[in-house]
């Protein structure tokens, strides 16, 4: 049988680590979708998709939630 008495007993640093790096993840990922959201429904509709905030319209999505 496997020893849990050490589970759930991680130092605050290392909780709020994992925490911003879950949050970190997740806002990146969102922001990854909706840009390619974006590209593809621009090519579908034969127009450029965003490209007026930063390299190549990475930053769109951002400044629109901004």
């Amino acid at each position: 049988m496997t020893d849990l008495s050490a589970f759930g007993h991680d130092p605050i640093w290392l909780i709020a680590v994992k925490a911003l790096g879950v949050f970190v993840f997740l806002l990146l990922t969102v922001l990854a979708a909706i840009l390619i959201e974006r590209k593809l429904l621009g090519r579908m509709q034969m127009r450029f998709g965003p490209n007026r905030v930063g390299p190549k319209g990475l930053l769109q999505s951002l400044v629109d939630g901004i």
